[in-house]
């Protein structure tokens, strides 16, 4: 097996003007040097010597324009034209503008999936076609990229899975992100051999695809017995699943249906109404675990909370008052109860900790969770000791493995709210190692606690993605109950926490 390595783009909007091989194909244990149109690698005997050859390429870029975090930030705004309304009961758009609205904006940064590994693929091609084995969650889209890359039939082209590291929504082909697998293909043809290609930290992080940007509007009003009269959300997000299907998908529905989950109100509010905005950016944006619920439910059960406070009543009975009576609202009822019983909601706790709650309904699966957490002022960081978890996801057929999933979805939520965002700097993404994209640690994972309610009717239902929803706003309404200081932004680190306390 020989080892392969490939040019990427510098910057976000970078376009190959040429390539040369200068000094590489003279390197040690270099066998061959690939350009294309568009693309140019090496072949070598190691690893190291790929990477090495790789970067003495002389390679010409127009690099495009140099984003910044500021103008993405800008084009991904709720407001104007091109808005889709995905749930209208009722007329609260009429109603907020007769009376005094309470008001608040939400965001939601980008993040990385941070895989266990980095992208690799092993390609076996020869003029007729060959065989390819990557780790995926897509393997016709594979197929696909390979046999287009190569001018081949798809039926010429076998992927075989390899069952290593994590997904979230990364190991999902998507153009015109590269794909170490049309890579491997590329130079293995070219050499005429079997090539690995294995990405690095940093191609990991900048040159693949993260979870987009999302800013959230909400405006409601309470009536005069301090229920909710009306509410409506506005919502602007990049793309999750577009990319993945078809880009006419999304100009057709007018949105991205991965991006909007989660972002219908599913309180029995007699005004009610979801208006989304889809905002393509520059930067390459995909599936990430939940797709839009992480940012979705954030924005809308934090806000949730912000409208118990202002009717001075308590959050958990506040979502109670507010259910449909529907077999859905008594799901959402009882996990909310049971959440609540087994955290000893109410109930006092040491002065240095407070306790938050929220909701969220997906798939047809029902998951309340309660956050406990306590606050370093010093540095600012939250600490989220404990999360118990109700989850009624119809049917449970693994226990053991429903509960695996709860956890791994709290544990990976909780990371994504306290700590993990990526940002734009003159045109690239900044991040290229844990340096500067901290993980929660296995000291600071909060124990989890499983209760798994079942639906009447027995049937079963998905449970790899709901529970990542309702953490964050749990987190953040922990927060404002043991601060009286609201975050509005993910992710919440330490660095807004002091700002928000004028620390």
């Amino acid at each position: 097996v020989l080892y392969g390595a490939t040019v990427h783009r510098p910057t976000i909007e970078a376009k190959m003007l040429s390539a040369q091989p200068g000094e590489a194909a003279g390197m040690p244990g270099v066998v061959k040097v690939v350009i294309e149109d568009g693309f140019a690698g090496v072949v070598a005997e190691s690893r190291p010597q790929a990477w090495a050859a790789r970067n003495a390429l002389e390679v010409e870029w127009d690099e495009g324009h140099r984003w910044q975090q500021e103008e993405l930030e800008e084009l991904v705004t709720a407001g104007g034209r091109g808005g889709v309304n995905i749930q209208r009961e009722g007329d609260a758009p009429s109603l907020l503008k007769r009376g005094t609205p309470i008001t608040a904006d939400y965001r939601s940064g980008m993040a990385e999936h941070a895989p266990m590994e980095p992208q690799a693929a092993l390609a076996v091609i020869g003029q007729g076609g060959g065989q390819v084995w990557t780790s995926t969650q897509f393997e016709t889209g594979v197929r696909r990229d390979v046999a287009d890359a190569l001018n081949l039939e798809p039926a010429q082209v076998e992927v075989i899975p390899t069952y290593l590291g994590g997904g979230f929504g990364r190991k999902i082909e998507l153009k015109p992100v590269p794909s170490p697998a049309v890579e491997a293909a590329r130079l293995s043809r070219a050499a005429g051999a079997p090539v690995h290609v294995g990405w690095d930290r940093i191609e990991e992080m900048r040159d693949g695809f993260v979870r987009p940007l999302t800013h959230h509007q909400l405006s409601a009003t309470l009536d005069g017995s301090g229920q909710i009269e009306a509410l409506q959300h506005e919502m602007a997000s990049g793309d999750t699943l577009v990319g993945v299907l078809h880009e006419a998908v999304g100009t057709i529905l007018g949105f991205d249906s991965g991006s909007t989950r989660g972002a219908q109100i599913p309180y029995a509010i007699a005004n009610r109404d979801t208006t989304v905005w889809r905002r393509p950016v520059p930067v390459p944006t995909g599936s990430w675990r939940g797709l839009g619920l992480t940012a979705n439910i954030f924005a809308i059960e934090s806000f949730i909370d912000e409208l118990a406070h202002a009717a001075g009543a308590e959050p958990l009975q506040f979502r109670l008052d507010h259910l449909p009576g529907d077999a859905l609202g008594m799901r959402m009822g009882a996990a909310l109860e049971a959440a609540a019983e087994r955290a000893g909601w109410g109930s006092n706790l040491p002065d240095d900790r407070a306790q938050g709650l929220a909701l969220a309904t997906d798939g047809g699966t029902v998951v309340a969770e309660v956050a406990e957490i306590s606050l370093d002022r010093e540095s600012g960081r939250i600490r989220v000791h404990r999360v118990v978890a109700a989850v009624d996801c119809g049917r449970t057929i693994n226990p053991n493995g429903a509960a695996a999933q709860v956890e791994g979805s709290v544990v990976m939520g909780t990371s994504s709210a306290l700590l993990e965002e990526i940002t734009v700097g003159d045109g690239r993404l900044q991040a290229g190692n844990f340096d500067r994209y901290p993980l929660i640690r296995m000291a600071e994972a909060p124990d989890v606690e499983t209760i798994l309610l079942e639906a009447p009717d027995g049937k079963p239902r998905g449970l790899g993605e709901p529970p990542i929803g309702p953490i964050a706003p749990a987190i953040g309404n922990a927060l404002f109950a043991l601060t009286g200081v609201r975050l509005r932004r993910l992710p919440m680190t330490p660095e807004r926490v002091k700002a928000a306390l004028g620390i």
